[in-house]
């Protein structure tokens, strides 16, 4: 929804909620205080609080980077033969009546430098990048690839916050999501020096899937995040042998 439609909604005031004034700001402290996390300070952290509650500024600022993703619009399968990237907004998503891809299998991935590898490596493939939380553009993505029967496959971080995404993206799409590369090794060989805070460890108290808890267990024991750049090698391996199963 639009934030000013929201506004409007409670308070027959469209501009009630404006970036950046009073009322705008103590909204988003409350949201912070929900999500148990700090009060977003640029105008960009803010988007994406309150697109984390489908809560939108515009139909611009949601979007969505997408690569090699098929759809009855044919500029859409033009950047797809091309093999470029496309960054679609959420109106864009809502004007395509359906979105496929060639094998079946789209990657959600949780950054852009993993695309990236994807792209110089030449993996026909299609890719989806969530970039943190994923917004309102991601799920309605998500959603019409499922209903052209693709198969999701998703990675992000190996820190709280990552492994919250994965557990809340199997809760929603259940059985038409599989988490992978998930396991001890990728996440030794990429462990940062930075500790993490008990309060930040705290959130993994919500994470059950069976295939985040041993991540879970070596986050708890060593402090210590392990991210998705830094695993880039075995990621591609992984999403090669993926697409390679029929």
């Amino acid at each position: 929804m639009l934030i000013s439609i929201y506004a409007s909604r409670f308070t027959n005031d469209p501009h009630y909620l404006d970036l950046d004034t009073n009322h705008n700001n103590l909204f988003l402290h409350a949201l912070s205080y929900i999500d148990n996390s700090l009060f977003p300070k640029t105008r960009d952290l803010k988007i994406k609080l309150l697109s984390k509650y489908n809560i939108e500024i515009d139909n611009i600022s949601n979007f969505a980077i997408t690569y090699n993703l098929l759809s009855n619009k044919n500029y859409i399968n033009m950047f797809a033969e091309n093999k470029e990237s496309l960054i679609l907004n959420i109106q864009n998503i809502i004007n395509v009546q359906s979105f496929d891809t060639k094998f079946k299998k789209v990657f959600i991935l949780e950054n852009p430098s993993i695309l990236i590898e994807i792209m110089a490596n030449k993996i026909d493939v299609g890719v989806i990048i969530a970039d943190g939380f994923p917004n309102a553009s991601v799920h309605l993505l998500i959603e019409k690839l499922i209903e052209s029967n693709n198969k999701l496959y998703y990675n992000g971080d190996f820190d709280p916050e990552g492994l919250l995404i994965a557990q809340k993206l199997k809760d929603r799409y259940g059985d038409n999501l599989i988490l992978f590369g998930y396991d001890a090794d990728s996440y030794y060989e990429n462990l940062s020096v930075k500790e993490i805070s008990d309060q930040r460890l705290s959130k993994l108290a919500k994470v059950k899937e069976k295939d985040l808890l041993e991540i879970r267990k070596l986050l708890y024991q060593n402090k210590k995040g392990s991210y998705q750049e830094n695993n880039r090698d075995k990621l591609i391996i992984s999403i090669k042998k993926i697409i390679s199963y029929k």
